[in-house]
């Protein structure tokens, strides 16, 4: 399935089932985001739900996992720090995390082939609902330590992506009241 028909049927099976403190209605929807088909030295994969209010989009993942890889060159020590969840935004050129969570603090050492399974977590990102949102998408940012205090090769604040496609957290279309 490419990825605008997914997209397409994430859309078509987004519902309304809540509403938030304003009395605006809430839509919710499954979410599956992997990146274990990327080369990056740590990928994982997330599976829960979504629910975008106005003011706020709340993830729920009952599974999530993190994964160290190595594909050549020298190994350097990976910690995973912490983990966020944000909205993607595109510049045209680039595109960046915005409305972040707060993070899951893990603070775990990764050697390569080690698999962190983590607790069921629930993110909330504020983020307010925009026109935008059809070309945005949802991202897990995995933040890392990468080499050893000290020598000139570490990093602090490395990150690998996980994310949905675009235009996930699009407003459904308006309900036909014509009868």
């Amino acid at each position: 399935m490419s990825t605008r028909a997914a997209v397409a049927l994430v859309g078509l099976l987004l519902t309304v089932n809540a509403s938030d403190a304003d009395g605006q209605a809430a839509c919710s929807a499954p979410l599956v985001i992997s990146s274990l088909g990327n080369t990056f030295s740590v990928v994982g994969r997330f599976v829960g739900n979504f629910t975008v209010f106005q003011d706020s989009i709340v993830v729920e993942f009952d599974t999530l996992f993190a994964a160290r890889m190595h594909y050549g060159g020298p190994v350097l020590g990976t910690r995973l720090d912490s983990i966020r969840v944000g909205v993607g935004v595109s510049t045209g050129e680039s595109w960046n995390p915005v409305d972040n969570s707060a993070p899951l603090q893990v603070e775990r050492v990764m050697p390569v082939s080690a698999r962190i399974d983590l607790p069921r977590s629930r993110f909330v990102l504020p983020h307010v609902r925009a026109e935008s949102d059809s070309a945005a998408w949802l991202v897990v940012t995995f933040h890392l330590s990468v080499g050893k205090p000290g020598d000139e090769n570490y990093h602090s604040d490395a990150t690998t992506y996980a994310h949905s496609g675009r235009g996930i957290i699009s407003p459904p279309p308006p309900a036909n009241t014509e009868n």
